[in-house]
């Protein structure tokens, strides 16, 4: 039997960029906690800076019209049209306990991987600051 806590981060990157165009209740709990380098897709990553940065200048979510309004080049309205076409494949239908115990863990999980990443660079560098590696481990972690 397959273990059930096990969590497809990828996947759930879908999850996460869909109910943050529809639901601004969910964003307004994320907004502080991702940051776009958290998504691989990067068609996700383009969408979720645009909706970022409109819900952090004018305090609610996008509507449609008004994310529409900020694809100004190809490259923005393709990644859009993806997405939303992308949401087909998605079941809207959510446990809320659920999205939020795996939206926690999807945020935990890339925040320790990029800071991992961080931390090699930085030590490959020659920039060890144990103080900081700690702060940003204890941070990652502290995610919720």
């Amino acid at each position: 039997m397959e273990e059930v806590g096990r969590l497809n981060l990828d996947y759930y990157e879908q999850v996460i960029i869909y109910k943050s165009l529809t639901n601004e209740s969910y964003l307004t709990q994320i907004i502080e906690h991702v940051k776009p380098e958290y998504f691989n897709d990067k068609n996700i990553k383009r969408i979720f800076t645009l909706i970022k940065n409109f819900y952090i200048k004018r305090s609610t979510l996008p509507t449609v019209t008004e994310l529409k309004s900020y694809l100004i080049n190809d490259e923005l309205k393709d990644s859009f049209k993806t997405i939303v076409k992308n949401f087909a494949s998605i079941d809207k239908n959510f446990n809320d306990k659920e999205l939020e115990d795996n939206t926690e863990r999807f945020l935990k999980e890339r925040a320790i991987y990029n800071t991992m990443l961080s931390v090699a660079e930085d030590v490959s560098q020659g920039k060890v600051d144990t103080s900081f590696i700690l702060d940003s481990f204890e941070k990652s972690c502290n995610v919720n």
